[in-house]
């Protein structure tokens, strides 16, 4: 989530970032997972309801 609320808004940059979906199935498992949370996240920044920054190193 620390990716996605830094601003790496597709599932192709979080591969490229974070090596997302490039496990033993190749994303047949996580993607639609995945992109429901970036889609959230977008509808939240819409909404105006942006989670406020972290500070902290585990966000």
């Amino acid at each position: 989530m620390a990716a996605i609320r830094g601003g790496t808004m597709s599932f192709e940059a979080l591969r490229r970032e974070l090596g997302v979906g490039t496990g033993n199935c190749k994303a047949k498992r996580c993607r639609t997972k995945i992109e429901d949370r970036i889609q959230g996240h977008k509808d939240s920044l819409k909404e105006g309801n942006e989670p406020e920054a972290c500070n902290d190193t585990h966000c």
